[in-house]
């Protein structure tokens, strides 16, 4: 689809990069609401969380394809050779500056969004290493002999010998 009016590109361009950072601004609330989840070690909020990010991860490449797309649509309308804010900037000053002010939301809310996602695996691996524990102690190896009583093998129980309630 081409659109020949610069403008209705740079709005739809506009339109696709603020729809990306409201997308990032939601996940980001929503990690939140994760750590309280992976703090508690409730299974079922902690798989929800799994489940909703994987839709978030689509979610972000639909309007990640829908910015290529107006941006592929300014380049046209503009006829510029290739698609910078320079090059932008050059032919209408005002809307290159408020793309470049999106982009520059854009790249904090990625940064905050790396930052929550490190301090989530952070979590996990502490969890993680918690109930490994918390299981190790819960099952001591047992130990095979010979028939002179001398220890011959040592091994982990297997992990279903441990009950468990739920």
């Amino acid at each position: 689809m081409a659109v020949r009016d610069p403008q209705a590109a740079l709005d739809a361009a506009l339109s696709a990069a603020d729809a990306l950072c409201d997308e990032l601004a939601v996940e980001i609330e929503r990690l939140r609401e994760a750590g309280n989840a992976l703090a508690s070690l409730s299974s079922e909020l902690i798989f929800a969380h799994a489940s909703s990010r994987d839709d978030f991860n689509r979610a972000l490449a639909r309007r990640q394809e829908d910015l290529a797309t107006a941006l592929q649509l300014v380049q046209t309308a503009h006829g510029l050779s290739e698609m910078t804010l320079a090059q932008l900037t050059a032919v209408a000053p005002i809307h290159g500056a408020e793309l470049s002010a999106v982009f520059a939301r854009i790249r904090v809310l990625a940064g905050r969004l790396e930052e929550r996602d490190r301090q989530m695996r952070e979590m996990l691996e502490k969890g993680l290493a918690v109930v490994s524990g918390y299981l190790a102690a819960m099952r001591p190896p047992t130990q095979a002999y010979d028939r002179r009583g001398i220890v011959t093998e040592r091994k982990d129980a297997p992990v279903s010998t441990i009950s468990w309630r739920g």
